[in-house]
């Protein structure tokens, strides 16, 4: 506990993308994945001049703004995301893991389909940077079948009951929220709302959509 009073909430810790890797030891960290796959949220995103991102989901448009540019300042096309909750083996934290890369869908979605390892929440991903820039290239490797700790399952039981969830991400707000009626009410039946200046949800560069994303689908 911090002696000093105020101590600012660590709301970037609590989310993780791929272009983290580039900070972990061997450009590689394992992840529990907390959700069954029929949980996990998907969409598509993209981003507006001033870098905020817009999330909707298959069945929504894009609302009409002024949207920044694409790759090499060409026309921004919006991206596929899929988002879920992990436990971050390196840190020990309770994060939501978003992406955009087709790579790792299709690897994910090859675990589940295995008769050997099926369920994603039944074992650790180990996922794998290799290369930089435009040129990385991601594996997932599967192991550690083994329950979750009693420590772990209590505090994901304990978050999952209480907080907003990941349909926050479509209305730019945060996930980790602490749920209300009034806010499950808002994030079910409002459309789309542009972020703030100041939201810090966590995306990828507009500008640089990472390698694996040339085969997601696109509008």
């Amino acid at each position: 506990m911090s002696k000093i009073p105020g101590k600012p909430d660590s709301t970037g810790g609590r989310f993780f993308n791929l272009k983290e890797l580039q900070k972990y030891d061997g450009h590689s960290v394992k992840l529990r994945i907390l959700m069954p796959a029929e949980d996990f949220i998907t969409g598509y995103i993209k981003f507006t001049a001033a870098k905020k991102p817009i999330r909707i989901h298959d069945d929504e448009t894009f609302p009409n703004m002024e949207w920044g540019p694409g790759l090499n300042n060409t026309v921004q096309k919006a991206r596929r995301f899929w988002a879920t909750a992990v436990l971050n083996r390196a840190t020990g934290e309770i994060q939501v893991f978003e992406w955009t890369q087709a790579t790792v869908y299709n690897a994910l979605d090859a675990l589940l389909e295995d008769e050997d390892w099926g369920d994603l929440r039944h074992y650790d991903v180990k996922i794998t940077a290799k290369g930089s820039g435009k040129d990385v290239e991601y594996s997932v490797v599967p192991g550690n079948k083994k329950p979750l700790s009693p420590e772990d399952a209590a505090k994901w039981k304990e978050l999952s009951e209480n907080w907003v969830g990941l349909d926050a991400l479509y209305q730019a707000a945060d996930p980790f929220a602490p749920f209300s009626e009034a806010v499950g009410k808002v994030a079910k039946s409002v459309k789309r709302t542009v972020p703030d200046d100041d939201v810090t949800f966590p995306y990828s560069d507009p500008s640089d959509p990472g390698p694996g994303d040339e085969d997601v689908p696109v509008w």
